[in-house]
């Protein structure tokens, strides 16, 4: 078999968060007197650490103000997240399928581990993963590859093995950092030209697409 582990970006690739995504967010900015981007805008930049999407979307700003953003969004989407998530069609079936082969599965997520167990717990994905990394697991966000490697040596399964599948640049830029093959799936927060721009060594419309770069 050619990739031995799967590391999975978890927003816009596993499970689709938009809506608190925009909401936390959006209340955030309000409260603290900003008005918010549009909503393409604000999932443009989705991928990179929380610190580093208010930085893009506000502009210069003192770090104080945007860590009292981002404390407000963390409280706001734990808040309105329950019922307004969904795992992807056929995702489910992927990783039930990919685990029957003996692939160890992973998450790298630049989303904190207490945000991130609760929906896997939701939709019943927790046991799924042998491995969930977060960006507090780390002291570099994505794109750097140090999360993916963490991954790996948990799994322990070398970088030739393993396929990184997300949905943002930042999940290619880490890959691609890490020595590891990439799947780019067009579903989620970028287009597929954005994405196509920095090679991935697969690309996926949907789930069950993901599933053939296995053959």
């Amino acid at each position: 078999m050619r990739y031995r582990a799967a590391v999975f970006d978890f927003d816009g690739t596993l499970v689709d968060t938009r809506e608190p995504i925009l909401l936390g967010l959006k209340h955030a900015l309000l409260s603290r007197g900003r008005t918010p981007p549009p909503d393409a805008e604000i999932l443009r930049n989705v991928g990179h650490g929380l610190h580093e999407v208010l930085a893009r979307l506000i502009g210069p700003a003192a770090p104080e103000e945007i860590d009292a953003i981002a404390a407000d969004y963390r409280v706001r989407f734990d808040e309105v997240a329950p019922g307004r998530t969904r795992v992807f069609d056929g995702m489910r079936e992927v990783l039930e399928g990919l685990r029957a082969d003996g692939v160890g599965l992973a998450i790298a997520t630049n989303r904190t581990r207490e945000s991130l167990d609760p929906i896997l717990e939701e939709h019943g994905l927790l046991g799924m993963f042998e491995v969930r990394l977060s960006a507090a697991c780390v002291p570099f966000p994505k794109p750097h590859p140090l999360m993916l490697e963490r991954a790996l040596g948990t799994l322990g399964v070398a970088p030739p093995r393993a396929l990184m599948v997300g949905d943002t640049t930042v999940d290619l830029l880490m890959g691609r950092a890490a020595g590891v093959d990439t799947c780019a799936v067009t579903y989620g927060a970028h287009t597929e030209e954005e994405l196509r721009r920095e090679g991935p060594t697969h690309v996926a419309r949907n789930a069950r697409e993901i599933a053939g770069a296995w053959r």
